[in-house]
């Protein structure tokens, strides 16, 4: 993930190391992206292999969430997944990392979101394997169950969160699931379940993407599939779509449908991320 900087560049989370392992780093590069540094200076040996991030530089806190160590999802590595249940609480300004949340249960944290303007600086993750919906007190290093998202699909595999500025309205991809949800999180410790987009089975939801004026959710159908090489084969239908946002729904928008299995004449592609101008 990125989070990009005022003076240009970006904040990405790397996950692995030069061999793929733990610990990984957060890169941060300048406006001609060049490698500034890579943080922090001295890594924690604890299953550091960041990917979620989230930054609100007014109080200088930052939090990275710690998902997967990549090298064991490939066919080389003997074993299983080993995948991350942390996020890791950090001092923006000095790119320091402070204190550890550990969620031992949560089968990979992918994702993380700070609350805007939250007065006591909490934030959301959310557990892949697990399906829990975290409230993160980052002063304190704690983290309590607050949403199951197994009363939507259970093993939906819940992934990446977008908020709203104003911080009432969180979007999730359920990618197992083949559904996106919409929580009214105004009060953080009781979220409410608003919408539930169905995008039907083996869809595979995983990037999402509001647009500045947060009446589109974009979204794209693709997590990961490793092929011959890999453990992990999550392809989905490789789709983008555009659903309309309002205060309490979420509709798919049918004047929009791109098809990466079709959209190209060199023949399917997978479409993992989105940019959005």
């Amino acid at each position: 993930e990125f989070h990009p900087l005022p003076q240009g560049g970006f904040l990405v989370t790397m996950m692995g190391g030069a061999t793929g392992h733990a610990p990984g780093r957060v890169a941060e590069l300048d406006r001609h992206l060049a490698l500034v540094a890579e943080h922090p200076a001295n890594p924690p040996a604890d299953g550091f292999n960041p990917h979620g991030i989230a930054v609100r530089p007014q109080i200088n806190l930052m939090v990275t969430s710690d998902f997967i160590c990549p090298a064991t999802t490939l066919n080389a590595t003997a074993g299983s997944l080993d995948l991350r249940g942390s996020v890791r609480v950090w001092d923006f300004k000095r790119r320091e990392i402070l204190r550890t949340i550990v969620i031992p249960n949560a089968g990979g944290t992918i994702d993380v979101k700070l609350i805007p303007e939250d007065a006591a600086e909490r934030g959301f993750t959310a557990g892949m394997l697990d399906d829990q919906l975290y409230l993160l007190d980052t002063r304190h290093g704690t983290a309590q169950p607050v949403f199951d998202f197994a009363a939507i699909a259970k093993g939906g595999w819940p992934q990446l969160m977008r908020m709203t500025r104003d911080g009432s309205r969180l979007f999730i991809s359920l990618n197992q699931a083949g559904k996106v949800a919409m929580l009214n999180v105004s009060d953080p410790e009781r979220p409410r379940l608003l919408e539930v987009l169905d995008l039907g089975p083996g869809s595979g939801p995983h990037y999402i993407a509001l647009t500045s004026d947060e009446r589109r959710l974009v979204i794209s159908d693709y997590f990961l599939n490793e092929d011959g090489f890999g453990k992990v084969h999550a392809e989905g239908d490789h789709k983008i779509h555009v659903a309309r946002v309002t205060h309490d729904g979420l509709t798919l928008d049918p004047r929009f449908a791109l098809d990466f299995n079709t959209a190209f004449a060199t023949g399917p592609a997978r479409p993992h991320g989105i940019a959005i101008q």
